[in-house]
């Protein structure tokens, strides 16, 4: 469903759950595309971002994954400042 199609909620938390909701989505589409597009380490080209959680203040964003090797995760912290935009 593609964002006009989609109905206005009902005022209160039903539109902060849609806003999050849509902003984890678009946190997971870009990690996605920086995965494959800008990270060049070998150890992370299989990585898959499949979810991604943001805590209620939107402080915080905890990002599943899978695939990848063995070095998976090493690559993904040596990665991680410019995931990050830092």
């Amino acid at each position: 469903m593609s964002p006009s199609q989609e109905t206005s909620p009902p005022a209160g938390q039903g539109g902060s759950r849609l806003i999050k909701r849509r902003l984890e989505n678009h946190i997971m589409e870009v990690l996605s595309d920086l995965l494959l597009r800008e990270v060049r380490d070998p150890r992370v080209e299989d990585v898959v971002v499949t979810a991604v959680e943001l805590n209620d203040d939107f402080s915080v964003a905890k990002v599943f994954t899978m695939g990848g090797g063995p070095n998976a995760l090493r690559g993904l912290r040596q990665a991680a400042g410019f995931l990050r935009g830092g």
